[in-house]
C-alpha cells in the first residue's frame, strides 16, 4: 500500500514537498522517486560518486577485468582506451599512475570527452552528485533550468542544500522520462496508474538516462539489463 504523501515524515516528507513544487501530484510517482533515491543515496544531499581512492583499491581487490566491466570506456575498444592508444584497454600501471594524482585526474579520465562535457576538466566539475548521482555539464545545465537554479555555474548547490538536491533529482527524472521534454515527463509521472509501474519507470530512468516513459521500451530495458532488474527487486 502506498503511503499518502501527506503522511511522509522527515527527509521523505521534505523530499515529497520539493517534488510537489515541481508539479508532481501522483502519490505513486512521488513514493517511487523517494524510494529509489533513498536506495541510491540514503537521501543524503552530500552523496558523491566514488573517486580515485576507492577505485585504486578496487584495482587491487578485484583486478583489471572488473574495472573494464564497470568502466567500459577504459577497456578493450573503449572510448578512453582508444584515445590513449591502448586498443587492448588502459593498462593497470597507467590507471594507477593517473589515479594516484587524485579525484580531478580520475574523473577527467573517465568523463572528459563525453557529449555532455564540453570543456577540459568537466568530468571532475560535473561528477555524480546528489540523490541520483547527476553527471555531466549539459545535464546539470538542463536540470538547473527546470528547477530554477544555476547548476552549471554552481554544481555544488546540489550537495549544499537538501531542497536543491531534491528538486534536482525530480528535475532529472522529468527530463529523462520526457526525453528532454520535462513537461512530457511530468505528465507521464502524474498519469501512472500504480506503484509498480511508477517504480519501474523511475528505476529504469535512473539506471538508463533518457529511457523515457514508453512501457514496451521500459520492459525491454529490464529484460535486457540484469542490473536494472536487481535494482527493481531491491525496492
Amino acid at each position: 500500500k502506498v503511503q499518502p504523501t501527506e503522511d511522509m515524515k522527515g527527509k521523505a516528507g521534505r523530499f515529497a514537498g520539493a517534488l510537489k513544487q515541481l508539479g508532481l501530484t501522483n502519490p505513486y510517482a512521488i513514493q517511487a522517486i523517494v524510494a529509489t533515491s533513498a536506495k541510491e543515496s540514503g537521501l543524503n544531499p552530500q552523496s558523491k560518486e566514488l573517486g580515485a581512492g576507492p577505485w585504486l583499491n578496487t584495482i587491487k581487490s578485484k583486478g583489471i577485468g572488473y574495472i573494464y566491466e564497470k568502466l567500459p570506456q577504459l577497456g578493450p575498444g573503449g572510448r578512453v582506451a582508444r584515445q590513449m592508444g591502448f586498443q587492448s584497454g588502459v593498462p593497470v600501471d597507467v590507471l594507477q599512475r593517473e589515479w594516484s594524482k587524485g579525484d580531478p585526474a580520475f574523473f577527467s579520465m573517465v568523463y572528459d570527452g563525453l557529449d555532455t562535457n564540453t570543456q577540459a576538466g568537466d568530468g571532475y566539475k560535473f561528477r555524480g552528485r546528489g540523490f541520483v548521482q547527476i553527471t555531466g555539464r549539459k545535464v546539470y545545465a538542463s536540470i538547473g533550468k527546470i528547477i530554477g537554479v544555476d547548476l552549471e555555474n554552481n554544481p555544488d548547490a546540489i550537495t549544499n542544500d537538501f531542497d536543491v538536491a531534491a528538486k534536482a533529482a525530480g528535475g532529472y527524472l522529468l527530463n529523462s522520462i520526457g526525453q528532454k521534454d520535462p513537461k512530457r515527463g511530468l505528465a507521464a509521472l502524474n498519469n501512472v496508474k500504480d506503484y509498480q509501474s511508477a517504480l519501474k519507470m523511475v528505476v529504469g530512468n535512473v539506471g538508463r538516462g533518457g529511457l523515457g516513459s514508453d512501457t514496451a521500451r521500459i520492459d525491454a530495458a529490464f529484460a535486457g539489463d540484469s542490473k536494472l532488474a536487481v535494482n527493481l527487486r531491491g525496492q
